[in-house]
């Protein structure tokens, strides 16, 4: 399969995202690249044939397996350096190895693969990522002086149609059936779920501490301090994110400061907070993940050059998912069948809380 783009940056951009989603939907070998270093700009196979060009001689035009291997082909002009694109999948990654498959969480994910259509994996992943809000800032892995918590920023990364919604929808149910309560310090073995991420504040305000402030008394009386915000107590948070291209999207408004402020907490900052001085938005000991669903071409428009350095892409998994099983009519995931997994997710997550730590 060959690719052949209008001479220009957009046409290669165009043809890059073309190819990546030909190789998304199984095609093999990976289509390769057709240049032509004569043609003029915007030119395209039917200038080359114009131009007197002979469809036998296209095969010449074809790059060359190690030529491909260096990389996309070069720019002919100066691009804005917004967005980057996908690079070529050379072919679909190996299943995931069966130890990553362990303990509860294996066996939820296991059982729950009849009700889906979407990958196990981005199943198991996801599922992860919500244990890991549910623990808390309890257990931890220390390396050196840090602690490193059980923080896991996932995007799981498919086609529209290949059901990536299967990866998220099972669990939400099952966290629907989660009610009890940690024995040792009476948290519930559920986090708080959110979405609709679009301000770095906007975030730090579902974990906000409580805020006190001095008011002047009546008549005369002398000023006394009273709560402001009574704040949040639970500082877990899981947000779901079905359209994370609009999270890549607003984060480039100009003073948006949600970038900044989903690196902060990743790295387990003890007191994150909100740019301003005044009154400024503080969230001490939060605990927050994302699960995140994006298509391979808005990933490739959306996700700056920018982001690719400055450490915000490398804080996430992103997952390359796509439809396993077709399943017109799947079986129901009934409330007793939920029931029974949330009663093995609220054991396993009582007795992590109960581990402080892990020395690395």
């Amino acid at each position: 399969m060959w690719r052949w783009p209008d001479h220009d940056d957009k046409g290669r951009a165009h043809m890059e995202r073309i190819g990546a989603r030909l190789v998304a939907l199984g095609a093999e070998p990976a289509p390769v690249w057709v240049r032509w270093k004569d043609a003029p700009p915007k030119g395209d196979i039917a200038d080359y044939l114009a131009a007197g060009g002979a469809v036998e001689s296209i095969a010449q035009l074809v790059e060359s397996p190690d030529a491909q291997q260096k990389g996309t082909p070069a720019k002919t002009g100066d691009a804005a350096p917004s967005a980057t694109t996908m690079p070529t999948v050379r072919r679909w990654p190996e299943p995931l190895d069966k130890g990553a498959y362990y303990g509860i969480l294996e066996k939820i994910a296991r059982e729950l693969e009849p009700f889906i259509e979407a990958d196990s994996a981005a199943l198991l992943v996801n599922l992860v990522a919500a244990a890991g809000v549910a623990m808390g800032r309890g257990p931890h892995m220390r390396v050196g002086a840090k602690r490193h918590y059980a923080c896991a920023y996932v995007v799981n990364v498919g086609a529209t149609g290949d059901n990536k919604g299967d990866g998220w929808w099972p669990i939400d149910a099952l966290l629907e059936e989660v009610t009890t309560t940690a024995e040792d310090d009476g948290v519930p073995l559920k986090p708080l779920t959110w979405g609709g991420m679009s301000t770095g504040e906007g975030l730090l305000w579902q974990m906000r501490d409580e805020r006190r402030e001095m008011r002047q008394g009546k008549r005369g009386e002398p000023a006394e301090e009273v709560i402001a915000d009574a704040g949040v107590t639970d500082k877990r948070l899981l947000a779901f994110e079905p359209e994370f291209a609009r999270v890549l999207a607003v984060m480039y408004r100009e003073g948006n400061t949600l970038s900044m402020i989903l690196r902060d907490l990743y790295d387990g900052a003890g007191v994150a907070r909100s740019s301003p001085k005044a009154n400024p938005i503080i969230a001490t000991g939060a605990h927050f993940g994302p699960i995140g669903q994006i298509t391979p071409e808005e990933l490739g428009r959306k996700l700056h050059e920018v982001e690719l350095f400055n450490g915000f892409a490398n804080r996430f998994l992103w997952v390359l998912t796509k439809r396993q099983h077709s399943r017109p009519n799947p079986p129901a995931y009934t409330a007793e069948a939920a029931a029974q997994h949330a009663e093995m997710w609220s054991r396993a997550i009582a007795r992590a809380r109960s581990r402080r730590s892990h020395a690395g």
